[in-house]
């Protein structure tokens, strides 16, 4: 980024910037640790034999579903989400819970802009 330009940003967006770049290494940290336990590579092998063993193939119940308990924002439920669906090609489905009801809703919103 040019000098000049990091300087014409209000401290308050170079704070915002600061925390996304956290919130981005954090969610990049998340899934390499998710893909080092090699489950998720157990899973799409049993995905694969389960369809194998299918005549017609994959079915609408070959998913990964997740449950994220307490997501916050949800910014690791929707790189999950990304990793599993458009990354590794893993057939997933997320839910994400929490109490906080505005957070909820901004993360819905945010969801259906997608």
């Amino acid at each position: 980024m040019p000098e000049t330009l990091v300087h014409s940003l209000p401290s308050r967006a170079l704070a915002r910037r600061s925390d996304m770049q956290s919130k981005f290494t954090q969610v990049n940290e998340f899934l390499k640790l998710l893909g080092h336990t090699g489950v998720l590579e157990q899973m799409a092998s049993e995905m694969r034999n389960k369809d194998e063993s299918r005549e017609g193939g994959r079915t609408s119940s070959s998913r990964i579903c997740i449950l994220d308990c307490g997501c916050g924002s949800a910014h690791l439920t929707f790189g999950t989400f990304h990793y599993l669906n458009n990354v590794l090609g893993l057939p997933s489905s997320i839910l994400g819970v929490d109490t906080n009801g505005a957070l909820m809703q901004r993360s819905n919103n945010y969801r259906q802009g997608l």
